[in-house]
Parts: structure tokens; C-alpha cells; sequence
């Protein structure tokens, strides 16, 4: 009469296999968490869309940026300001950075994105919203492409509407801490 677990020995074998295979390349190449996130579909046949390749890209680079004032939205904000123009305008030491990429991220995305930024960067304290009134709030907006980018996150910080943002285009201004 044979143990009970002796039938499961070659499954147990499979799994051990691939937890050492896995926690071995984790060692050895030690992905930052970026890396290791589902950003990136990597679909089967198809290339990756635009959008979030772009704002793959402005995330990784400037992750640890530590800017004073971060602006995400759509489009309009990605084509529309010129980080460099708007910094002529601040105070010194007060820098700026562009985060908009592309609407379909979604207003969860855009807020995903700031709570993301506020994580890694302790010296924002400005988080503008940039969006067009062509991508109001619409129910496939309000989950679209980034709501699901990471686990969705609490308020954590206020946010006041502020009626004509910092240039004279409608928008929602937040200040942190």
C-alpha cells in the first residue's frame, strides 16, 4: 500500500520546478515592479497599442522624476502643453511634469497614474487634470483602458474642483499634503 501523496509526485516535482525556475530569474535579474505589472498586454499576434506603450514608457522614465506640479489627461494635454513653456511661468525650483497621454486610459487610469506618481515622488504637491470637454465623463470612460492598470486605490488625497485650472482651461487642480 503506497503513501497517499505518491500519485501527486510528479505534480509536486512540476511545482517545485517552477517556483526555483521562477524565484531563480527573479534573482537573478531583479525586475523592478514596473516590469513586473500587466501594463503591457503582450497579446498573441497583435502589437501593443500605442497609448500604452507611450504611457509605459513616461512611466518608467519618470517614476523618480520628483516633480513639483504632475499633469495627466487626455490627448489635448499630451499635444497641448509644453512642460518647458510652463515652467518659464513658475517660481524657481518649481518643476513640471507632463504624464497625459491618450483618453481611453480613462479617468481611473489619469487618477491611478497620480496615485502613482504621489508614491514615488515626495516633493508633488500639484496634481493637475487636463482633459477636453470632448472626453467628459462617460460610462466608457470611467473604466476604460487604465482603470485596471493597478489595484484600485482609495482617496487618499483631496480633491477640490478648481474652475478654470491653472491656465484658463477647465480642469480639477489637487494639492497634496
Amino acid at each position: 500500500m503506497g503513501s497517499p501523496i505518491s500519485h501527486f509526485k510528479a505534480w509536486i516535482a512540476a511545482v517545485l520546478i517552477v517556483v526555483f525556475a521562477e524565484g531563480a530569474l527573479y534573482a537573478f535579474f531583479q525586475p523592478n515592479p514596473i516590469d513586473r505589472t500587466n501594463f503591457l498586454q503582450f497579446a498573441f499576434a497583435r502589437s501593443e497599442p500605442a497609448q500604452r506603450l507611450i504611457t509605459f514608457h513616461k512611466i518608467r522614465s519618470f517614476q523618480h522624476a520628483n516633480p513639483t506640479i504632475a499633469q495627466s489627461g487626455d490627448s489635448s494635454g499630451f499635444y497641448g502643453i509644453d512642460p518647458s513653456v510652463v515652467m518659464k511661468h513658475l517660481p524657481s525650483g518649481v518643476t513640471y511634469l507632463n504624464m497625459s497621454c491618450c483618453a481611453n486610459l480613462g479617468f481611473q487610469g489619469y487618477y491611478n497614474l497620480f496615485e502613482f506618481m504621489a508614491q514615488r515622488n515626495p516633493s508633488l504637491r500639484y496634481m493637475i487634470l487636463y482633459i477636453t470637454t470632448y472626453t467628459m465623463p462617460r460610462a466608457e470612460l470611467w473604466d476604460a483602458d487604465g482603470a485596471n492598470l493597478w489595484a484600485t486605490l482609495a482617496w487618499k488625497y483631496s480633491v477640490r474642483p478648481y474652475i478654470g485650472s491653472l491656465w484658463g482651461h477647465g480642469g480639477y487642480f489637487t494639492r497634496l499634503r
